[in-house]
């Protein structure tokens, strides 16, 4: 059985990379990180936000592709996948595109 750790790459965390290097060191085949690029920040709507149960961490992740692959380049054992990839709110064409150049980067 292969297990994997969900973890969090935002601007209020540290480096996914120090988190990916212990993740691999302990032996996990994977690493998941969600995707949620339309969370609303603004405190006053009623629409999201921490007043509706969100933590404000998760309403300033990073965009997976463009934040995480530096940090995970030398992890080769170590898997990445999505947790969530809100397809919709991207460009398709450049989504099709940055997945296997993503996937030649780091593998």
């Amino acid at each position: 059985m292969n297990i994997g750790v969900s973890a969090m790459a935002s601007d209020k965390h540290g480096d996914i990379g120090t988190v990916a290097k212990k993740v691999e060191e302990v032996g996990f085949e994977s690493i998941w990180l969600p995707e949620h690029p339309g969370i609303p920040v603004n405190h006053n709507s009623k629409y999201g936000g921490p007043q509706m149960g969100l933590s404000h961490r998760t309403c300033t992740l990073c965009l997976i592709l463009y934040s995480v692959s530096p940090s995970l380049s030398h992890y080769h054992n170590l898997e990445l996948g999505t947790g969530i990839s809100l397809v919709p709110e991207h460009n398709p064409i450049d989504l099709a595109k940055e997945i296997p150049t993503l996937d030649h980067i780091l593998w």
